[in-house]
């Protein structure tokens, strides 16, 4: 039975390149990411050290990627203040 539903390969791919900038056996991580329900999980390497430069790559992403799991925004209300949900005539106030 796998741990993920869907793999987000992405966010591990930065964290190794962030990593490979400091030290280069850093590719040789075989740490992992992505969601099992509304759950992100993260496997970060096994140092300190490694676990700091990773929260480096991944602090962030975090509210992006929380807001995706919990669907809190419709694609088209990304970059508003207000979802148009909660808009009296649908437009989503913008940022100006």
């Amino acid at each position: 039975m796998p741990l993920l539903d869907k793999e987000i390969p992405g966010i591990m791919e930065a964290v190794r390149a962030h990593g490979r900038a400091k030290n280069p056996l850093a590719a040789l991580s075989r740490g992992i990411a992505g969601v099992t329900g509304r759950t992100a999980i993260i496997n970060l390497p096994g140092s300190p050290k490694a676990v700091r430069e990773g929260m480096e790559v991944l602090a962030p992403l975090l509210p992006h990627l929380c807001d995706q799991i919990a669907d809190i925004r419709a694609h088209e209300d990304w970059g508003t203040k207000t979802p148009t949900s909660e808009v009296p005539d649908g437009k989503a106030a913008s940022d100006e």
